[in-house]
């Protein structure tokens, strides 16, 4: 009897679990069906993301008593002449001027930048899509000259030309059942790995997709009015208060800044 109740139990549970099923797909398959509008990432996205998108760097160097004289910097990918390094220290590298801290392989152990927001703007059938992007380097000892670049998709808004609308995605758990893309914006951030509850989302932003999307795309929306109010605003919350208005506006990290309020304050329109 007690094997007769668990296989009518079995049943029930499945039938309910299948009626689940048809319900959720209602609602995932229309999801699924607007992101498949999304392209292909670029093909020099990954080096991107390893020489642009994150920005820390380091030059490795052995100790040796009266100061190491090279080392090798992991913008560069190359050996170096340094003087007087010490562990820690910030400095430029001689060959391509990048910041760079400073690591002895005697003690540094396993290394890994910090996680960081990155963006891409693609052209898409509706109009464009900003996807966002975290990620991070890690170096192995004995192994400096070869970093892991990792990275994944956490965001994305599909910008809508035809009805002047956004339909924002993220990467997340649905309905306790699988890991996928949920209709919804982002903002607690969160990974497979960890949550970043009060984190930033200022980021690069991959630059050779803007100047043909600024000709048309870009031109049709109301960024541009938010974007000049995040600069001003950025000048005197964000610890740039000894820059101006008008030098802010020439810096780069304004094209940051756009895709920033995006993430933020998600538009349920677009002017």
């Amino acid at each position: 009897e007690e094997g007769g109740y668990e296989g009518v139990l079995r049943f029930q549970n499945k039938i309910r679990e299948e009626e689940l099923e048809r319900r959720y797909r209602k609602e995932t398959d229309r999801w699924d069906a607007d992101l498949t509008q999304v392209p292909q990432l670029p093909k020099d996205w990954e080096r991107w993301v390893s020489k642009v998108g994150i920005q820390e760097n380091y030059i490795f160097y052995r100790y040796q008593k009266g100061g190491a004289k090279t080392g090798y910097c992991t913008y560069c990918g190359k050996e170096v002449s340094i003087s007087k390094p010490k562990y820690n220290k910030e400095g430029r590298c001689p060959r391509c001027r990048h910041h760079v801290t400073y690591k002895t392989v005697n003690k540094a152990g396993r290394v890994s930048t910090k996680t960081v927001t990155m963006y891409l703007i693609q052209r898409c059938r509706d109009g464009f899509v900003t996807r966002m992007f975290e990620g991070e380097r890690f170096y192995r000892p004995g192994e400096y000259d070869r970093p892991l670049i990792s990275y994944r998709e956490i965001g994305r808004v599909i910008y809508d030309q035809n009805t002047g609308t956004a339909r924002p995605f993220y990467w997340g758990v649905y309905k306790q059942r699988n890991t996928r893309w949920i209709a919804g914006s982002v903002r607690e951030v969160t990974s497979y790995y960890w949550t970043y509850p009060n984190r930033s989302y200022l980021g690069r932003v991959y630059g050779k997709t803007i100047p043909s999307l600024t000709k048309k795309e870009l031109l049709k929306t109301g960024l541009i009015f938010t974007f000049v109010l995040s600069c001003i605003l950025t000048i005197f919350l964000q610890h740039n208060a000894h820059m101006t208005a008008i030098s802010f506006l020439h810096d780069s990290r304004c094209e940051e800044l756009l895709i920033l309020l995006s993430y933020t304050f998600p538009f349920a329109s677009i002017h």
